[in-house]
């Protein structure tokens, strides 16, 4: 099996680690918001976690990683580095990689896509974007979460290229009237 780019193995890290975080954040019981209101740990039920065993076991190492932790933002940040790392072949310590990984997540292209993937999160959470069909813990396949962004994605593409050709339209309606009489 081949080494994904970095782009793409690290893309697709934060995809799982969203999703994961999406379906399976648990607040402890009892909590009190008042004394800890981001108090919450990864709890990947065992039959959930082994579906996911046997559909992504490139993945599978970092829902190890995170599962059953305290969520941060800094521990799933390093863990998704330290996994994406290991999957292109990089040594997580070394100071080039951290360079390279800055370079990617600065880059303005990479950084539309990025937000475009939590455009379409925030949608989910509000519960105006289709997640593709649930299991029985709730979670659809991650593979179908996946699958459910780029057809979000490409419906928010066609309807930007629609509106880019009625906009167009409008140009040329709005156009001097002198210009088509001497056409």
């Amino acid at each position: 099996m081949s080494k994904p780019t970095l782009s793409d193995a690290l893309l697709e890290a934060l995809r799982y680690e969203h999703w994961l975080r999406f379906y399976f954040v648990d607040a402890p019981e009892g909590a009190d918001d008042a004394d800890d209101p981001l108090a919450a740990s990864l709890r990947v039920p065992a039959s959930a976690a082994e579906a996911s065993r046997r559909a992504e076991p490139h993945l599978f190492p970092l829902l190890e990683a995170l599962r059953g932790r305290d969520i941060s933002m800094e521990g799933a940040r390093d863990a998704v580095f330290r996994h994406v790392a290991l999957r292109v072949g990089a040594d997580p310590a070394d100071p080039a990689f951290g360079e390279r990984l800055f370079h990617l997540v600065s880059d303005p292209d990479f950084r539309r896509g990025l937000d475009a993937f939590h455009g379409w999160v925030q949608e989910l959470a509000n519960g105006e974007a289709p997640a593709g069909k649930a299991e029985d813990e709730g979670a659809p396949p991650f593979a179908l979460w996946q699958a459910a962004f780029r057809a979000w994605e490409a419906e928010r593409a066609v309807r930007h290229v629609t509106s880019i050709g009625a906009y167009a339209d409008k140009a040329v309606d709005a156009a001097d009237p002198q210009d088509a009489a001497d056409a």
